[in-house]
């Protein structure tokens, strides 16, 4: 959640209102649905005691359904056709400053050497460094700026107790291949709108 606050407080610095609210909204639909999950996840438990749903979460299958939730979110309102070119860079600004920020709280939290914990926190600020400051010189680059993000945290999993199989490694690869479908289609439309307008 502290991940999330910065991460959008940044993006409604940078670009506005409404990449921060979709941003809550798809932050918002993956909680409720990665905690109510263990009703999937654990149904017995929830059967027999009710109030467990508040203590307990539905686990690594409750975070894949908390992030197929969150795309669905981002769809529906890619659909309703509000979406900026702004909008959507504020979407995957927000969405990688989220997911960096939860690998540094993880490598701070878990029990790994000092060195991984330095070096895992030192290569994800550099990269949330990046993106902060110097995104805009690069905004024409979207996949590659994907790519480097999803690298980034591939080469952190390594280094963390859980390895490239642990979810937040899974989570992140997740989240760039959604976004970079999610701007191939963007910028799809967007070539497809500047062909109706030379023709006219």
């Amino acid at each position: 959640m502290l991940a999330f606050f910065i991460a959008s407080g940044a993006v409604r610095l940078k670009y506005g209102k409404q990449p921060t609210l979709l941003l809550a909204d798809a932050i918002f639909y993956f909680v409720i649905v990665w905690k109510l999950s263990v009703v999937v996840t654990d149904w017995k438990t929830v059967i027999q005691f009710p109030l467990s749903i508040l203590y307990f979460n539905g686990g690594k299958i409750g975070v894949y359904l908390g992030l197929i939730a969150a795309s669905i979110t981002v769809i529906v309102e890619m659909k309703k056709g509000q979406f900026m070119r702004e909008t959507l860079m504020g979407l995957l600004i927000g969405s990688m400053l989220i997911q960096s920020g939860y690998q540094v709280f993880m490598a701070i939290l878990n029990d790994g050497t000092i060195f991984k914990q330095i070096l895992t926190i030192s290569i994800i600020g550099g990269f949330v460094l990046f993106i902060t400051f110097f995104i805009e010189q690069f905004k024409d680059l979207p996949y590659q700026i994907i790519l480097l993000f999803i690298s980034v945290h591939l080469f952190v999993g390594v280094l963390q107790p859980g390895g490239l199989l642990q979810t937040s490694v899974i989570a992140t690869v997740y989240i760039g291949v959604f976004m970079s479908v999610l701007l191939k289609f963007y910028l799809k439309n967007e070539e497809g709108e500047g062909l109706i307008i030379e023709e006219k």
